[in-house]
């Protein structure tokens, strides 16, 4: 019998070292704004045998969340639903992702929810262009492209919550990165491969 805590995945080991980096480095979210989150499964960790087992291809931000309000339960309540199921999450070869190639970011820098808007809204109006110009030409190729596009309109969403984060919180802490280990180092490692701490 597999023990229950294999069946699941795993980011964070160390809730009191969270809550310290919480408490002194997280902007707290104002009105307009949300914090962006995502998974994403790094290919170079693995051998090639398990490349050809596993199927990762493009698995950037393939989960991706926001949190909305301030307070640290909060926080750590959207992190941890990262931690779901091995079964919830599946590759292209309809397997679990492998533990050791998993990595959670999170934008240290707030998104504007008002500028998501008007990128989404100015995407949704492109999309409706090529759906009419594609019926113009009774092109069912053209037509299916543009259909797919408005379907993925909510991956759309994501992708503009995570690109338009602000900078007033500085240059260096644009993005954190968790590592499955980093707890157990104590090490935050952020995107340029600074060490935070």
């Amino acid at each position: 019998m597999i023990a229950a805590e294999n069946l699941y995945y795993q980011f964070i080991y160390d809730i009191d070292e969270i809550e310290w980096f919480y408490k002194f480095s997280v902007p707290r979210i104002e009105q307009d704004k949300v914090l962006f989150w995502s998974l994403s499964a790094r290919n170079k960790i693995l051998s090639e045998e398990e490349r050809r087992t596993f199927m990762l291809g493009r698995s950037e931000m393939f989960k991706k969340s926001v949190i909305r309000k301030n307070g640290f339960s909060h926080f750590i309540e959207s992190l941890r639903s990262a931690e779901c199921h091995k079964q919830g999450m599946l590759t292209k070869a309809r397997v679990p992702y492998p533990q050791k190639c998993l990595r959670l970011y999170w934008n240290l820098n707030p998104t504007s929810v008002r500028k998501v808007i008007f990128e989404q809204q100015r995407l949704i109006n492109e999309y409706n262009e090529e759906m009419i110009a594609a019926a113009l030409k009774k092109s069912d190729i053209a037509i299916e492209s543009a259909f797919h596009k408005m379907r993925r309109i909510f991956d759309a969403h994501y992708r503009c919550t995570q690109a338009l984060k602000p900078k007033e919180y500085g240059r260096i802490l644009k993005s954190i990165l968790i590592r499955t280990i980093l707890i157990k180092k104590n090490i935050l490692i952020l995107k340029n491969n600074r060490e935070f701490f």
